[in-house]
């Protein structure tokens, strides 16, 4: 009966502890940000001694090597693949990359932004936005081919462009814009008090907000028109972003960049759309700078530290 026991204490202890695994990535790899295409291949980008890159995995994140992409001195902060083969990339100097090949070669593209692109976003093969310093946004409906200027009103940094469908998407500057007509006009979406540190929609009809000082969770049910707080949780900790798998399951997640509390990471799970959230615990030892899911069990979250995944949805759930 002791064997047994002491067997059974070691098995949930090794279970506990590997709820987030660290994965091998190649040497001196800064990632940034996540696109996984399905559970299986996916993307991160990043810089490997300061020259910007595409690393890919094609076996749920075992392994990830270097794609062709080598950008001298442009780091790639933005990340977004259509399917396993189509995908771009952009970041410093207004620099942007297209692959049709999986990686296997890029080609550079011209959005004329001249400032860093923080974030992309595409809704079919041909239609597709992009937003970075002083709210500069971009829109092509040619694939990459060009690209027409629909600048959001803000001079602040846009740092996620996310649209569902060609019409209506939103571009968030610390403030969020909405648009309904292809980015041809703006309106900003004004909450009780502070402004919006990440957005995440689900689909053209269901999202989430998280809303800063304080921090508060927000829902849409009906593209962004209306905004209602979601859950009633109390959210605590260094969180400036958001990622939801499903109308119940999402993450927030940050951490401290300086010590005394860093370099670290930080993560929130809530099942019940904000009602409760728990701190799972991710062996990075710097800023989460993406989170994404698959599934509500496969995940994966980077930082300067390194790259991680879950096959379990992060385990168990924990204390709050």
């Amino acid at each position: 009966m002791k064997t047994i026991i002491t067997l059974s204490i070691f098995i949930l202890t090794v279970s506990i502890n590997a709820q987030w695994v660290q994965q091998s990535s190649p040497a001196n790899f800064g990632p940034t940000d996540i696109h996984m295409v399905n559970n299986t291949t996916g993307y991160i980008s990043g810089a490997i001694n300061g020259n910007g890159t595409v690393i890919k995995t094609t076996n749920g994140g075992m392994n990830w090597s270097s794609t062709s992409l080598s950008s001298p001195t442009n780091e790639m902060h933005a990340l977004y693949f259509i399917n396993e083969n189509t995908g771009f990339t952009g970041g410093r100097s207004g620099a942007l990359y297209k692959t049709t090949n999986g990686g296997a070669s890029w080609s550079g593209l011209l959005p004329r932004m001249g400032t860093v692109i923080y974030s992309i976003s595409f809704v079919d093969p041909n239609t597709g936005y992009l937003t970075g310093t002083f709210g500069r946004t971009r829109r092509t409906t040619n694939g990459g081919a060009s690209w027409d200027t629909v600048d959001v009103p803000s001079n602040n940094v846009g740092v996620r462009v996310m649209f569902k469908n060609a019409n209506t998407g939103f571009v968030n500057c610390g403030n969020l814009y909405r648009t309904t007509d292809m980015g041809e006009s703006w309106q900003q979406i004004n909450l009780s008090g502070g402004g919006v540190w990440d957005i995440w929609m689900l689909d053209a009809q269901t999202g989430f907000l998280l809303k800063s000082s304080p921090s508060e969770l927000y829902k849409t049910s009906n593209g962004g028109a209306n905004w209602q707080i979601s859950g009633g949780g109390n959210i605590t900790g260094p969180v400036e972003n958001i990622f939801f798998v499903n109308s119940n399951t999402g993450f927030l997640y940050g951490g401290y960049f300086t010590p005394p509390n860093g370099p670290s990471s930080f993560l929130l799970k809530t099942t019940n759309a904000g009602g409760n959230w728990f701190q799972q615990n991710v062996p990075l030892a710097s800023y989460l700078t993406s989170v994404y899911f698959t599934s509500a069990d496969t995940g994966f979250t980077a930082g300067n530290a390194g790259i991680a995944a879950t096959y379990n949805g992060g385990g168990p759930i924990g204390i709050q």
